[in-house]
């Protein structure tokens, strides 16, 4: 399988994490990876806005100033993730986008297996120093493919914690990283975990979901706890050197449009990988 991997390159320390993910999974199931940077052209002419009479003049010229430099920082952003998918051996194609960093990912993964990015992203960094952290959850709103979000400092992961509550949403990122994951090397450690309040309900669901991943050769290790989903994740992720990859669904069970607890946690945490659908 030729996966098409989607990879967002703004210069940053996350953005490296990101290529160094996305060339790993490229190696490991196969794919190619393809490196969008942006020049946030809206944003850039939105921060003019309200020079005022006789400031147009001013406000073009620094429109301009903006424009120049981001399209020389991008062009400097592609160079490195060229030279990095060639050190890697993995093939790779580059894009320069102009517009509105949301848009162009929705767009650019209706054509991608998977998207690869920061727990932070940088994208507006013409017009802000601040991280634009709801990107990732702007595009699980609408999601057309699936999301990786890294965090700025990672190590190969030996481990992946695959989390089943019977959801659809957990259902559905299970499967979706078991599509894209097939036959797991022997060196990745795989735990299925199920966090509720009853062990025979968590058994019966743990047993259910190992049958289906068996299906695609992926052998978990079971495990069941008690307590609260977002701190039981949390703490069971943390307790992994090097930290753990996270499977997980998005969403809450009893609100479709609001992040759940346990995905919030995680993303607001930004050390812990997270693989995320829902």
């Amino acid at each position: 399988m030729n996966q098409r991997i989607v990879v967002g390159l703004d210069g940053t320390k996350y953005s490296q994490s990101a290529i160094k993910w996305a060339c790993v999974r490229a190696k490991t199931f196969g794919g190619i990876v393809i490196g969008i940077a942006i020049v946030d052209v809206p944003g850039i002419e939105k921060s003019q806005v309200g020079s005022g009479v006789g400031g147009n003049y001013y406000a073009q010229k620094a429109i301009d100033y903006k424009l120049e430099d981001a399209s020389t920082r991008t062009a400097g952003f592609i160079t490195d993730f060229e030279k990095k998918c060639t050190e890697e051996g993995v093939p790779y194609e580059t894009y320069l986008k102009l517009g509105e960093p949301i848009d162009i990912f929705k767009e650019e993964g209706k054509t991608a297996d998977l998207i690869v990015m920061g727990l932070r992203t940088y994208f507006k960094f013409e017009t802000t120093n601040a991280p634009d952290e709801g990107l990732i959850r702007k595009l699980l709103l609408d999601p057309v493919c699936p999301v990786i979000g890294v965090p700025e400092v990672i190590e190969p992961h030996e481990t992946i914690i695959i989390c089943f509550n019977g959801s659809t949403a957990s259902a559905r990122a299970m499967r979706a990283y078991a599509l894209l994951s097939p036959n797991i090397p022997n060196s990745y450690k795989v735990i299925l975990l199920n966090v509720g309040d009853s062990m025979e309900e968590g058994e019966y669901l743990l047993n259910r979901a190992e049958k289906y991943l068996n299906t695609f050769g992926i052998h978990p290790e079971k495990v069941w706890r008690q307590g609260k989903p977002e701190d039981v994740i949390f703490e069971k992720a943390k307790k992994y050197k090097p930290t753990p990859l996270v499977v997980l669904g998005a969403y809450s069970d009893k609100a479709r449009y609001i992040f759940g607890k346990r995905t919030t946690k995680l993303m607001e945490d930004g050390t812990i990988p997270i693989f995320v659908y829902h």
